[in-house]
């Protein structure tokens, strides 16, 4: 067959081990426990003063970097107290969205983001998600920012959306926990979060929020003023973002055209005017 041309790993089965007397390694970790995650280029004036004692060769500090990998790193962690002195639960790993990832389907991802809009006095609150491959966007005007809001939206969102989704990315604000995180496990939604302060990792989403604001919210002075004038003028503009206006990173094809124009149907989380029990 042709599999064995195919390029693989080069590295020996069978790899040399690092061979050091026992004195020098005990060294190494007697030096690591009395002074906690002591550095390897600290660690060496030591460590070669006591082999010069002990009529040993002493590794260099490469090396004893290397050492201290092979006995599993050596690090002590304290534990960490919160203000009351409990201990910290350490935070479990969140999945990020992959470097350089594309979507190549509509719905594989969809991002999710809040806005807030000031004039007067008066706020506004604006719940936003955008498809990152057919740019299919929703918002909600809403009056506050709760986890609770934002799984209404999302869930209308889903009913709304022209497709099946499979996954979300979003900040880590408190709004996308509770009961957010608990409609995306009862629909099988897989997440992506972003990192702190890294908004290029959400720029579709970043981009929509700022189209919406030049667009639509600094237009409108109707909007600060009644609420349902809020949600009228809102879906008036949204019919008009995905049904009308055109996009030059979809080819000049306004975002419902990218569903017309795909390859197979969609399956769709559920029916827009379906309930649930």
């Amino acid at each position: 067959g042709t599999e064995g041309l195919v390029p693989g790993s080069r590295r020996p089965h069978r790899t040399r081990k690092r061979k050091w007397p026992a004195a020098v390694l005990a060294e190494i970790r007697r030096l690591r426990e009395a002074h906690p995650n002591l550095g390897k280029r600290k660690i060496h004036p030591l460590l070669r003063r006591f082999c010069a004692e002990q009529g040993l060769r002493c590794p260099a500090v490469v090396t004893i970097g290397r050492l201290i990998a092979d006995a599993g790193g050596l690090r002590a962690i304290p534990p960490r107290l919160d203000n009351r002195g409990r201990m910290k639960r350490p935070r479990p790993k969140k999945p990020r969205k992959p470097k350089g990832f594309r979507a190549q389907r509509p719905g594989e991802v969809m991002a999710l983001d809040t806005v807030i809009a000031i004039r007067d006095g008066v706020r506004r609150y604006l719940f936003g998600c955008l498809d990152l491959r057919s740019r299919f966007a929703l918002a909600l005007v809403t009056p506050g920012f709760s986890s609770k809001r934002a799984s209404d939206f999302f869930d209308l969102a889903l009913g709304l959306f022209p497709g099946r989704v499979d996954r979300v990315l979003s900040d880590n604000g408190s709004e996308f926990e509770g009961a957010f995180a608990r409609l995306l496990k009862a629909r099988g939604i897989g997440r992506y979060y972003t990192y702190p302060r890294s908004p290029k990792m959400n720029a579709h989403m970043e981009r929509f929020n700022r189209t919406v604001q030049e667009e639509f919210l600094i237009h409108h002075e109707d909007l600060f003023q009644s609420d349902r004038a809020a949600v009228v003028l809102l879906n008036e503009y949204l019919l008009w973002y995905n049904g009308e206006s055109r996009h030059e990173a979809l080819r000049n094809l306004a975002p419902i055209g990218t569903f017309i124009s795909a390859p197979r149907p969609f399956s769709p989380n559920r029916h827009p005017c379906s309930r649930e029990e």
